[in-house]
């Protein structure tokens, strides 16, 4: 008995929709990873999480955080382990630390951003703080936090953001 032409077309179409498929995912993964032209997406991490996870949240780079970065920081080096820790267990203060990056660094700005908006520097630091305390005012919101390195020749290396649940100043 010969096979049926309709059943083989059917089978043939199939697999070859099935590549197309699978094909688009893995074009569009691709292009999702290596496009550094998007701006980074809202920190999702939020003081609730981090209670539960590890009491930080932590900036440590990915891959895709290292390109970022050092697209970012192309003329300086940007403060690594950046964290936020709670100073008590009323969760009334959070710390932000970092370690210093090698070079000349002169200081550091660091800054915030509510809700996703643009970014206020609410510190300038000297060269040997690597800290910076900050008061949680309010439950609403949700605030991001960055630091920067400034070097001697005017360079600035920025560390990844990360954020959390409430409003701080």
């Amino acid at each position: 008995a010969a096979p049926r032409q309709g059943s083989s077309k059917g089978v043939l179409l199939a697999v070859l929709l099935g590549i197309v498929i699978l094909a688009v995912i893995v074009v569009t993964g691709q292009s999702k990873d290596s496009d550094d032209s998007k701006p980074a997406p809202a920190p999702s991490m939020s003081a609730e999480a981090t209670e539960e996870a590890t009491s930080e949240a932590t900036a440590e780079p990915s891959a895709e955080a290292t390109e970022e970065s050092s697209a970012s920081a192309a003329n300086g080096e940007a403060p690594s382990r950046f964290i936020g820790n709670w100073k008590d267990s009323s969760k009334a203060t959070l710390v932000l630390t970092w370690k210093a990056p090698a070079g000349d660094v002169t200081g550091y700005k660091v800054e915030i951003s509510y809700n996703g908006g643009s970014w206020k520097e609410i510190a300038a630091l000297p060269a040997s703080a690597l800290s910076q305390e900050v008061a949680k005012v309010s439950s609403s919101a949700y605030t991001s936090f960055r630091v920067s390195a400034i070097y001697g020749d005017g360079s600035v290396g920025t560390a990844k953001a990360f954020g959390f649940a409430g409003e701080f100043s």
